[in-house]
């Protein structure tokens, strides 16, 4: 199934702004950040600590996806 992720702050160093990428049907919000992690494991270290949210609700790593569905990856962020 196709998947659309949507990067933000430090992750747009690591990927593109939005992307698809291609999944087996059934899988779930930690396979997407494992997908991810295959394809810059430079990343690991922002992915491992981000949230995520499916369409504008954020979600734990266990919850399923359905084909078409964005993905948005949340890094941590800090201020002052």
């Amino acid at each position: 199934m196709n998947i659309r992720v949507k990067t933000f702050a430090v992750l747009k160093s690591y990927f593109q702004d939005e992307f698809e990428i291609q999944l087996e049907s059934g899988s779930s919000i930690i396979d997407v950040i494992e997908h991810l992690d295959k394809l810059n494991p430079k990343a690991n270290h922002v992915l491992s600590h981000s949230l995520v949210a499916l369409e504008d609700e954020m979600v734990t790593k266990s919850t399923k996806l359905r084909e078409g569905q964005l993905v948005c990856i949340l890094p941590p962020v800090s201020g002052g």
